[in-house]
């Protein structure tokens, strides 16, 4: 992984359209391009243009934290734009730069429209160069007397869930190496309780038996960003490890994450970047775990969570550890935040065709997520709900 130090963090490549004055005082526009959601997006290509008469363009790419930054302005009026393949593009207009100053800008981007029911070449490609994707294989069962540390960034996205919706809503299956199972469990919201006192994070946690594996239990890891102006971000270069307790676990694996696992010794290497928890953030993680026999540990830890984050501005790391027991709740028990999750990461299985879904199905997915709607206030699990039946119908069809 690339090392990055400081806060923030772009490249920009200046062009000249005509001839602009520079040699005075200058500002900057700083940016955050986000989802929906309120995650960051990497890889947008950002243009800021002067308004004439002295006509001044510059450009920048978004960072792994969805930043650019573009220096060197001239005081002025600037119209700030976005674009990213199958993503709609996003300007701000009238961007005002004054000498010697920073401007902040955050622009949305969302799932650009594609008729899918005659999909153009650039959204199939995948089926006429199948190497355009890359080959993701599941994490797999490891032991937890021989691996029992398992490390991880929380840099999560959405961009999986919103090119699966895309595709089923065409009535296409989506290719399986473009399903992120922890994107998909992440497009949603989730009732973490937030962090007391000025603790920049919280963590939740719940353990219960595991859907579609009648001999593993499922853990849910839960972490939430403290509350703050703006979605300002609280904790940078946020890394999680989970240390399995080889008395109590056979072996585990942990779902999703394929692209962001870490060394081990990169959670306390302070050079080695992760993902930022912005303000009000949730992020899930789920392991399925295989119970040790006989379960006669002295100790009723299952396992232990470390989070090392960095505070913005903070030259150095801290530390939160939090103890995991077991204490044998059955999915009946189990909360609605719980459920929901484990019905997304089993239709991710499902759409991954993941040699680890066991008896996971569109039916077992549709009864969990019927319990677990909740309030639902913004409607997002009742549109899950829809996609499954999509996904239902048109693996039905094709079954015929």
């Amino acid at each position: 992984m690339e090392a990055r130090r400081g806060i923030w963090l772009a490249v920009a490549v200046a062009v000249l359209w005509g001839r602009a004055r520079a040699d005075g005082p200058t500002g900057q526009i700083v940016g955050h391009i986000l989802d929906p959601t309120g995650s960051p997006i990497r890889g947008v290509a950002v243009v800021v243009a002067r308004k004439p008469p002295e006509a001044l363009t510059m450009r920048a790419a978004t960072d792994n934290q969805g930043i650019f930054r573009i220096t060197g302005l001239p005081a002025g009026l600037y119209d700030v734009s976005a674009s990213a393949p199958r993503l709609t593009s996003a300007m701000e207009r009238d961007v005002s730069v004054p000498a010697n100053g920073t401007v902040e800008v955050t622009l949305l981007m969302g799932l650009a429209p594609v008729p899918l029911r005659d999909p153009p070449e650039a959204v199939i490609g995948w089926r006429l160069a199948p190497d355009a994707l890359p080959d993701v294989a599941d994490n797999p069962f490891l032991g937890a007397h021989e691996h029992p540390l398992s490390t991880f960034s929380v840099e999560v996205g959405t961009a999986s869930y919103a090119s699966v919706r895309g595709f089923l809503a065409g009535g296409h299956t989506p290719p399986p190496d473009l399903v992120q199972i922890e994107e998909l469990v992440n497009a949603f919201p989730y009732g973490y309780p937030g962090p007391a006192g000025d603790e920049p994070m919280a963590a939740t946690f719940e353990v219960n038996d595991c859907p579609w594996n009648a001999e593993a239990r499922l853990v849910r890891v839960g972490l939430r960003g403290a509350p703050g102006p703006n979605g300002a971000r609280v904790a940078e270069d946020v890394k999680v490890r989970v240390e399995l307790n080889p008395a109590r676990v056979a072996a585990y694996r942990l779902i999703g994450y394929e692209n962001r696992l870490l060394p081990a010794e990169d959670f306390s290497d302070e050079h080695e970047d992760a993902g930022v928890l912005r303000a009000g953030q949730a992020v899930t993680a789920l392991y399925e775990i295989i119970p040790a026999t006989p379960r006669t540990a002295a100790s009723p830890e299952l396992l232990t969570v470390k989070a090392r984050f960095r505070r913005p501005h903070a030259w150095f790391g801290k530390e939160r550890t939090w103890a995991v027991p077991d204490a044998g709740a059955h999915l009946a028990a189990a909360t609605a935040d719980f459920r929901f999750a484990a019905a997304v990461a089993a239709f991710g299985m499902i759409l991954r065709r993941s040699p680890h879904r066991g008896s996971a199905d569109h039916e077992l997915v549709v009864r969990l997520a019927r319990d677990a709607l909740g309030e639902d206030r913004g409607g997002e699990r009742r549109a899950f709900l829809a996609l499954v039946e999509a996904a239902r119908t048109i693996h039905a069809v094709r079954a015929d």
